[in-house]
């Protein structure tokens, strides 16, 4: 049997090196690749920037434990195609057949951090602590050279900044007496536990990160056991969501 249930969730996002958020623009005689910013200069981790991160470690979690979801390169490919249960992935992310009920919101800076931004506002000292710029060049494979006219600006937040986040919504959950939490949401945040890294240039060593956990609230009642723990302990039951899913 399924159940919809109300899923509030907080989390803090704290980078351990620079990253690169990009804005999809420059910035002219400053910076060709800028950072992605809100109207009053702030940086921001886009929503969709996390929710892909982790859809994609709860994917990974799902193959490990041998779950099967649809999608991708999935063996299942077309699993929820028809009028079946959804598959894990499904349920938590939606997909081209089924639309997702979790709303990710964007990661803003924590209140302390803001408040800097606000007294170090560029316009005024001409000095943004939240970015640094470096040069890059592009290199030719083939020859094994810099190529011509390819230095550009390259901008990046800085690392120690700490954003917080919002994860909110109904979601469909299987019923079982075994996890003190549905099933679903054990995995969203065992995946959010697994996110190391976010945005580009992850390769050359950015975007290192952790998410931690810090409220979470099912059907209007707070999860009070801490959640490092309920993932430890509970973890191996998402073995059996299959079974869960198809006795739904």
């Amino acid at each position: 049997m399924s159940s919809v249930k109300q899923v509030e969730l907080d989390f803090t996002l704290t980078m351990h090196a620079n990253f690169h958020i990009g804005s999809g623009a420059g910035m002219a005689g400053m910076a060709d690749r800028v950072v992605l910013r809100m109207a009053n200069k702030e940086l921001v981790i886009s929503a969709s920037t996390v929710k892909v991160r982790t859809r994609y470690h709860c994917e990974q979690l799902a193959r490990a434990l041998d779950i099967g979801i649809c999608g991708g390169r999935a063996t299942h490919a077309e699993l929820c195609k028809d009028k079946g249960p959804p598959c894990l992935i499904c349920r938590l992310f939606g997909s081209e057949w089924r639309p997702s009920t979790l709303r990710f919101a964007d990661a803003c800076l924590v209140e302390a951090l803001r408040h800097l931004v606000r007294e170090q506002h560029p316009s005024s000292t001409g000095f943004d602590y939240q970015v640094v710029s470096h040069t890059r060049t592009r290199l030719n494979r083939l020859l094994r050279r810099v190529e011509e006219g390819a230095l550009f600006t390259f901008e990046e937040g800085v690392k120690g900044l700490t954003f917080a986040g919002r994860i909110a919504g109904t979601l469909l959950c299987v019923e079982t007496t075994v996890a003190d939490i549905p099933l679903e949401v054990l995995a969203l945040v065992a995946a959010l536990r697994l996110v190391d890294r976010v945005g580009g240039k992850k390769t050359i060593g950015l975007g290192a990160c952790t998410i931690t956990v810090d409220n979470l609230i099912v059907d209007h009642k707070t999860v009070t056991t801490s959640l490092y723990e309920v993932s430890d302990k509970d973890i191996e039951e998402l073995i059996l969501y299959d079974d869960y899913r198809r006795s739904a």
